[in-house]
């Protein structure tokens, strides 16, 4: 019977995953909304038939086909710019529609007919072509990723051969597709890349070596190769991939501006989270990844093509590209409106004519210049709509007594568009967002330091009598608060906020961590006010920006129960952070006024949100809970080969091992795992927190999650046995094997061996493997002696076949660790007690390979769905290495036939026992495999092969006949 211990262990397991997954759901829906409107198109495809084998012999795997809009643009091929899209795992070419449908309705002003703005610039119709995979899961399988690679590669020379001399193509992949389009470089065929939701750090799935290696390729190659690249990322609706992953990272300085990373919560006019899937057809997005391929025509340089990403998928951290201002000052003159006073705002609701309005520069210097523009923009920064053009300059009296002014252009230290949500109402509307003709525009510049500057112009150059323009001077101090992330984890924490009225207010906590697994809550501390006030122009408006890449807008008076939640990808397990990742986190707080209708903010708690922060733990340790279950496992056979050396007692049952480790094993090993989280390790070691102190208790969690969940595999395992159990009672051994090496072992040994070296992968004969192992275990559960019988001295194991002359295996008794005989403990020589240690020494190492099942099958899975889609002659490198299911296959098929003692011990264990390999195997789990999980089940196999080699030895070829007339006369 289970323990107590084992029983709580495993419903807190269980209970413990049932949280993380709700968790996890919640935190998907609010830490970044989606607000995605749907996208429509006309598609027809055109597959590419002359695109064969003799390009490519993956011809015959894959396909290519050009995407084409029905009724709106023509067939013909050559004559505008190529582009190529990459599906990703398990995609498809048709998802290629959307992106492609916007580029086509873009140049095309009706059927056939382009739009003279864009053609008259010199802009090309985009051809899309997309290549098919058919699904193939290319994440699971290096070889898989390879193949489409190779093919990927292939299918860009023949495209290009389609076009005149001298014409580059653009690649545009979603996820993995990603993954195959930077390892195409070098190319000098691709002009620049846009890739959507793709991994470029981390492999979503780790059980492969080989895909770490194309991984490590791509990161050489791209430190030299300037070839723009920008990376899109979805955030946290993105459930497939952890978004840190997703950042673009240079550590080639001169080359960090050809590569770029935007959120599309940050990405000017969508300010959503999106899908890992809805990212190819979330219209805010698809349509600026399709005009910015529109005007890449326009440009023949990489710093060109890389400008021309920047302007259409800007995240508005850094100022637009080539933002220069006039060339020196200009007169301003006769077109002066109005000269505000001192201290006075500019509030202009739909402008009827073009002027000039003169803000005073307030004495106090600590000030900066906010001004925020609707309906219109500043320099090159506008909605896609304007109806007003806004441009901002310092000015001094051109003479004195006159209206004649000298002004200078004042050049910007903030100029984005943001979002302006409407008052109490949900942010982002779900399907359909906030409008990008909704965006306000917001202008900051620092106040000249010139005294001979008094006035600040807002020259309205463009009006269409709609939109509005909101000035003013905001003070240039910080709310900084010196709480620490400890003091959070133990309640809210309250920041006041300044009560004057300020468009642009700024709150620092510098010594709050910022990472991916932690999510903080900030709720607004609102007071009533006066009960009449006009509705203000911008609602309070909450910007958290936690890197140049990422930021994520809240409104702050809201009449819903949205969480505003605070979180960020600037770092995460297992992740290296970007050089110079800023520390701490800061609001920015954008208002036209501190009252909306009464309503005021006068300050923010903030505290950690414990159910998203469960929920971001869920997405990145998966894959640590799988290689801990192999590290517990791996010192339950520790302990239990420990307990049974210098004994006269049998090796313990695995149940009675699992006991022993969670009553006496767990809390020593939870000690250590609590230590080693302050241990400032790097990423790709142990929990990847880099031995962050308050990730600590994450190790203890993690480990009392896998233990739980060893035990409820061992209870699974133990139900599955049982049916095989009850039908090896009426199955029985017909035959009698050879004293000497046997012929059709060797025959089938060698078949198996070829085939895994030409045809079938290593992981095939691995589950091959288990299942006789499970069938040997399971078979000889009902020949076990029953405790508490009496021996029969010199008698036979009717299971292992032991006869009265075997060579037994001496034991001293003093050297018992720790753990004295009992009198009635058998002797070696008692057939209770071999049998009994042999069908014990097999449980344990079927324990041990079922825990390794899901470091298997991922490859195993391809390999059976490409048989199907592909055929018998698909390539399938990478998985023929027979040394990997070589010593399970020994080790299983020497249980199978064997009449001597399974594991023999040998003498020089006395000083150095083999028990300890299997202490290295939980090393190896504990501290690597979570960052590279194949490098787990390397070790396994490993440990197996000095297992076989040391205790099994050339006995494989030869030993001890069992033969049913033995088997009856024992009987």
């Amino acid at each position: 019977m289970p323990s107590l211990a084992l029983l709580l262990l495993s419903v807190f397991s269980v209970v413990s995953i049932v949280l993380l997954y709700l968790s996890n759901i919640d935190a998907t829906q609010t830490l970044s909304p989606q607000g995605c409107r749907m996208s429509y198109m006309w598609p027809s495809y055109a597959l590419q038939e002359k695109f064969d084998t003799s390009w490519t012999p993956l011809a015959n795997r894959y396909s290519l086909w050009l995407y084409r809009e029905v009724d709106r643009e023509p067939r013909e091929i050559g004559y505008g710019l190529p582009v190529l899209f990459i599906p990703g795992n398990a995609g498809s070419s048709h998802q290629v529609r959307s992106i492609a449908s916007s580029a086509a309705n873009q140049f095309y002003a009706s059927p056939y007919h382009p739009n003279p703005e864009l053609s008259s610039r010199g802009l090309k119709r985009l051809d899309f072509f997309a290549v098919e995979f058919n699904e193939d899961l290319s994440a699971f399988h290096s070889s898989t990723l390879r193949s489409q690679i190779d093919y990927t590669a292939q299918a860009v020379r023949y495209i290009l051969s389609l076009y005149p001399p001298g014409t580059k193509i653009i690649v545009m992949a979603h996820s993995m597709g990603g993954v195959i389009a930077t390892a195409l470089l070098p190319s000098p065929d691709i002009s620049s890349i846009i890739t959507m939701s793709t991994p470029h750090k981390l492999p979503p799935i780790r059980f492969d070596s080989g895909i770490d290696a194309i991984y490590d390729r791509i990161e050489r190659v791209l430190q030299d190769d300037t070839t723009p690249i920008v990376s899109i990322c979805g955030g946290a609706m993105d459930v497939l991939i952890n978004s840190e992953a997703c950042v673009l990272g240079a550590r080639n300085s001169t080359l960090s501006y050809l590569r770029r990373t935007v959120f599309t919560s940050a990405l000017e006019g969508a300010w959503t989270g999106v899908g890992h899937q809805e990212m190819v057809w979330c219209h805010q997005v698809r349509w600026r990844i399709a005009r910015a391929a529109l005007e890449l025509a326009t440009a023949s340089s990489p710093e060109g093509r890389a400008e021309i990403l920047d302007t259409w998928l800007r995240d508005g951290s850094t100022l637009p590209p080539g933002e220069k201002g006039r060339d020196g000052p200009f007169v301003l003159k006769d077109d002066i409106v109005n000269i505000l006073g001192k201290g006075e705002h500019l509030s202009v609701v739909n402008p009827k004519q073009r002027g000039a309005y003169l803000l005073p520069i307030p004495v106090d210097a600590n000030t900066r210049l906010v001004v925020y523009v609707s309906g219109g923009g500043i320099d090159s920064v506008s909605p896609q709509v304007a109806s007003l053009k806004v441009s901002i300059s310092s000015c001094v009296p051109h003479q004195e007594g006159t209206t004649i002014y000298l002004c200078t252009t004042l050049r910007p230290t903030t100029l984005r568009l943001i979002p302006n949500p409407s008052s109490g109402s949900v942010f982002p509307v779900p399907q359909q967002g906030v409008d990008e003709s909704d965006g306000v525009v917001m202008f900051e510049a620092s106040l000249p330091s010139s005294s001979n500057t008094r006035w600040i112009s807002v020259h309205v150059e463009k009006t269409a009598g709609s939109g509005w323009v909101y000035a003013g001077f905001a003070p240039d101090s910080i709310v900084s608060t010196d709480v620490r992330t400890p003091i959070i984890l133990g309640g809210k924490v309250i920041i006041p906020l300044p009560t004057e009225t300020t468009l642009h207010s700024i709150v620092r906590l510098p010594r709050v961590l910022t990472h991916a697994l932690l999510a903080y809550r900030v709720e607004p501390v609102i007071v009533q006010g006066e009960s009449h006030c006009a509705e203000p122009l911008l609602s309070p408006l909450l910007l958290h920006q936690s890197s140049q890449f990422e930021a994520h807008y809240f409104p702050l008076i809201k009449a819903h129960d949205r969480r505003i939640l605070i979180h960020s990808h600037l770092s995460g397990p297992y992740v290296a952070p970007l050089p110079g990742s800023p520390s701490g986190i800061q609001f920015d707080i954008l208002a036209t006024g501190s009252q909306s209708c009464g309503i005021g903010v006068v300050g923010l708690k903030f505290e950690l949100d414990w159910t998203a922060s469960l929920g971001r733990l869920a997405m990145r340790y998966p894959t640590t809970v799988l290689t801990w279950m192999i590290g517990v496992a791996s010192l339950i056979i520790f302990d239990a080969w420990g307990a049974s050396e210098g004994t006269n007692a049998p090796l313990s049952p695995v149940s009675a091992s699992l006991s022993f480790y969670s009553g006496t094993r767990l809390v020593q090993v939870m000690l250590v795992s609590f230590v080693m989280g302050f241990v400032p390790l790097p990423e790709k070691y142990y929990l990847g927190t880099r031995g962050e102190p308050i990730f600590a208790l994450l190790a203890p969690f993690i480990l009392l999650l896998a233990s739980g969940l060893v035990f409820i595999v061992w209870g699974v395992l133990s139900v599955l046995m049982w049916p095989f159990g009850i039908l090896g009672r009426r199955i029985s051994r017909r035959f009698v094997e050879e004293l000497r090496v046997r012929r059709s072992t060797i025959f089938w040994m060698c078949f198996l061996l070829l085939l895994v070296f030409f045809f079938v992968p290593w992981q095939a004969v691995f589950m091959g493997c288990w299942a006789v192992q499970l069938w040997t275990c399971a078979s000889t559960l009902y020949r076990l002696p029953i405790p508490g019988t009496t021996p029969t001295p010199g008698a036979t194991s009717p299971s292992m076949g032991r006869n009265s002359n075997d060579e037994t295996r001496e034991r001293d008794d003093s050297k018992s660790n720790g753990r004295p005989s009992s009198p009635g403990q058998k002797k070696p020589q008692d057939w209770r007690f071999l049998a009994m240690d042999d069908a014990n020494q097999n449980m344990h190492i079927l324990f041990l390979m079922t825990l390794l099942i899901p470091f298997a099958v991922p490859a195993l899975v391809v390999w059976v769905r490409t048989l199907i889609t592909a055929g018998i002659t698909t390539p399938f490198g990478g998985d023929h290495s027979i040394f990997k299911a070589l010593p399970f296959l020994i080790y299983v098929d020497f249980t199978r036939w064997t009449a001597g003692p399974v594991l023999e011990r040998q003498s020089f264990e006395d000083r150095l026992s083999l028990r300890w390999v299997f202490a290295g195997l939980a090393g190896t789990a504990f501290l690597l495999g979570p960052r590279q999980p194949y490098s787990v089940f390397d070790a396994a196999s490993t440990v197996m092969g000095v297992v076989v080699i040391v205790r099994i030895g050339l006995r494989y070829w030869g030993g001890p006949a069992w033969s049913p007339e033995e088997d009856k006369k024992d009987h």
